[in-house]
């Protein structure tokens, strides 16, 4: 399966662990049952880890950039971090970021370069 979900050992955030290539309609699935799990109801955080996945095209972001506009009541106040694994792969979240942020001004997104930076960041509480 190339997209899994799971919470994080602490439960402080919803892991999405997307591997090698995924199709728009399986990282969707994927976002619906990590929005759906108690650590991301309770905490309104997400940690997508993107490391070992495909680079991403432009129409995939805009199709995710819909998806979540269409999830925007249950993505409200939500703060997702993003880790890649290439700067390609960073630029093409950056966008992603832009995109939503610019449609959604109350969803946080942040491209990470590392785990340690995205757990970092999710980890303070928002505000």
């Amino acid at each position: 399966m190339p997209v899994t979900t799971a919470p994080d050992a602490r439960h402080q955030f919803q892991i999405v662990l997307m591997t090698k290539s995924c199709s728009v309609a399986e990282c969707r699935a994927s976002l619906d049952e990590a929005i759906a799990a108690p650590a991301f109801i309770e905490r309104r955080t997400l940690l997508v880890d993107r490391r070992e996945a495909d680079l991403v095209t432009v129409d995939f972001v805009d199709e995710m950039v819909s998806f979540m506009a269409s999830r925007h009541d249950v993505l409200v106040g939500a703060r997702m971090a993003i880790v890649t694994g290439s700067d390609a792969s960073f630029g093409m979240c950056r966008m992603l970021q832009l995109k939503v942020e610019a449609r959604n001004p109350d969803i946080a997104i942040r491209p990470c370069r590392s785990y340690d930076e995205a757990v970092a960041w999710l980890s303070v509480p928002a505000g």
